[in-house]
């Protein structure tokens, strides 16, 4: 990119950082030199006199997700409290991006997804807890777990056929 310079210092999660004692991330956004979207996860040093960040796009997180499947046809999915779908395994899908570069996420209600409608809004009573999910015809088995960031929960759901996880080795 011609006349482009980067100062990481400059830039707001780094500033952040250097504010906090615990690791700051931030909502998934544009990265301007790759177009991708992702969002960046930062820490100071003890000593406040470096920050170390790293950038994850959205698309390397679903490819993840979709390499660490323990059956054929298991289904993984991250997504926040607001119902946004950060990534997945098996969605393809285009985000649309603003003038100003804001990502709009697709919501779990839009994906058309019953298995991951039914894990969100039936999961969370029985949150780290193993359960059984009735959709299309089959018996999932699925876990529902959270983390927090900055104070926003985040949810990664797994699930799998059980006939799958039934099979013979």
């Amino acid at each position: 990119v011609p006349n482009y310079v980067f100062d990481p210092r400059t830039r707001p999660w780094s500033q952040e950082a250097l504010g906090r004692t615990d690791a700051i991330s931030t909502d998934p956004y544009l990265f301007y030199t790759t177009r991708e979207v992702g969002a960046t996860v930062a820490k100071a040093s003890a000593d406040r006199r470096a920050v170390v960040g790293i950038d994850v796009t959205l698309g390397a997180l679903s490819a993840r997700l979709k390499e660490r499947r323990p059956t054929p046809s298991a289904q993984l999915f991250v997504f926040n409290d607001k119902g946004d779908v950060l990534a997945d395994t098996d969605t393809v899908y285009r985000l649309q991006v603003d003038d100003l570069g804001t990502p709009s996420l697709p919501k779990i209600s839009e994906l058309g997804r019953p298995l991951l409608m039914n894990i969100a809004s039936q999961g969370l009573p029985d949150l780290d807890r193993s359960r059984a999910y009735e959709v299309g015809g089959r018996t999932w088995q699925g876990v529902l777990t959270s983390w927090t960031v900055d104070g926003s929960p985040y949810y990664i759901a797994i699930a799998a056929p059980q006939q799958e996880l039934l099979a013979d080795a």
